[in-house]
């Protein structure tokens, strides 16, 4: 929409905020995502944000919330505002920009809504109960039941421990992954490809950007109209 009806620097500005918010709500999510190794590299790779605008997004800071990203999206809606009074974009117009912005402002709490709900006491609690208390109960008493001297057997030794192995992975194994789904935005190979999502947003609202519009020669289009086309008959 902005490439379709505001001028190119409005335009070119608009995608500008937009990516580097989207980029800058990642930050603080985790440990791994930084203002320096996130936001810093991609904004001089991508050219996101002059001088000037950046020192204002430092002085928020990047780590402490969703507070930078809720700045570059106001941001935006001061620009359209500014095209709206300029008669760049009709009311209609305006409007739907409006609602993609708070669209998005509202996806961005939702992400920080996310970080900040902690796993319910119970479950946790739970679980690591399980692990201190039910698994070495449970494997003093699989070992009493196999017996001493004549009444054990190698076969149900073997057996047992095989059960006890596969309760402690069971058990253990539910702890960690609720700690690794608790944190998506980390380093791990399971969690959320945050590079991706930044890199090919920013691709794709470049390449609507930088797209061009071919313009036919209106007498080749006069000829396309009438020639090799199906005959619709007579006017009635």
């Amino acid at each position: 929409m902005a490439r379709a009806r505001l001028p190119k620097d409005i335009s070119s500005r608009l995608v500008r905020y937009m990516n580097a918010a989207h980029i800058a709500t990642f930050v603080g999510l985790s440990n791994t995502y930084t203002s320096n190794n996130l936001f810093g590299p991609l904004n001089r790779q991508k050219m996101l944000l002059v001088d000037k605008e950046l020192d204002r997004i430092n002085s928020i800071g990047m780590e402490t919330g969703s507070s930078a990203a809720l700045e570059l999206l106001t941001w935006v809606m001061m620009e359209v505002e500014d095209a709206l009074s300029a008669e760049l974009l009709d009311c209609r117009h305006a409007c739907q920009f409006r609602d993609h912005v708070m669209q998005m402002k509202e996806s961005i709490l939702t992400v920080f809504d996310y970080k900040d709900h902690p796993i319910p006491f119970f479950y946790i609690h739970f679980l690591c109960l399980l692990s201190i208390i039910y698994l070495p109960l449970y494997s003093i008493n699989a070992a009493f039941s196999l017996g001493t001297a004549h009444d054990s057997s190698w076969p149900k030794d073997l057996y047992t421990a095989f059960v006890v192995l596969l309760q402690a992975i069971f058990v253990i194994g539910l702890r960690v992954l609720g700690q690794k789904f608790a944190d998506p935005f980390g380093s791990d190979l399971e969690d959320l490809s945050v590079m991706h999502y930044c890199n090919n947003t920013w691709k794709l609202s470049k390449r609507i950007l930088l797209s061009p519009r071919p313009s036919p020669d209106p007498k080749t289009e006069a000829k396309l109209m009438v020639c090799d086309r199906e005959s619709v008959g007579e006017a009635w």
